[in-house]
């Protein structure tokens, strides 16, 4: 049998990306306008919705499963985008923070997170230091160490070949075991 990486953490293999995006004909393409077909796992966003569901330690009441399911999918189609300009040859902002952090040795993993306001962040580890940096359309900035949850995770390489390690960790919140009552406010 011959092994075949799928890019997922659990292989301990980058691969070359797998992404497919609809892109609409005519005009500049927006977040708005782009479909996420395939993610760089390979993964549409319907089954990436189930992993990260899967790897939810709690259980899930129903009254929750829109609202959750609703930022999962926000979040899966923010952080795909946002690797996404990481690996396009064109200079962006987004590939030019990659390609700095990555020429001083760091280690670039790009994490999505449970927030419908923030949902990108970046991790860079370096030399046992770990910096964190928030992705807001995408220009990354120096940023305390995100309080969500994270859903999914991307190493990004340049070199000695171009590639994307991602994973999906396990969590858990116990408040959504219950009907959320209220509001709900996230501060920028």
């Amino acid at each position: 049998m011959t092994f075949v990486p799928t890019g997922l953490a659990d292989d301990s293999d980058f691969i070359q990306p797998k992404l497919e995006l609809f892109i609409p004909p005519g005009g500049r393409p927006t977040t708005e306008t782009v479909r996420v077909v395939r993610d760089f796992s390979g993964l549409t966003p319907s089954e990436a919705l189930a992993m990260v569901l899967s790897r939810e330690a709690e259980t899930l009441h129903a009254e929750n499963e829109r609202f959750v399911s609703d930022i999962i999918l926000h979040t899966h189609k923010s952080w795909t985008l946002a690797l996404n300009n990481v690996s396009v040859l064109a200079q962006n902002p987004a590939r030019t923070f990659a390609e700095t952090q990555l020429a001083s040795g760091g280690r670039l993993t790009f994490i999505g997170v449970m927030s419908a306001v923030n949902p990108v962040w970046a991790r860079v580890d370096l030399d046992g230091d770990t910096q964190w940096f928030i992705n807001q359309n995408g220009r990354c900035t120096a940023n305390q160490k995100p309080t969500y949850h994270v859903l999914f995770e991307a190493e990004v390489r340049y070199n000695p070949e171009a590639g994307i390690m991602t994973s999906y960790p396990t969590w858990s919140d116990p408040r959504l075991a219950q009907p959320i009552r209220g509001q709900i406010i996230e501060s920028p």
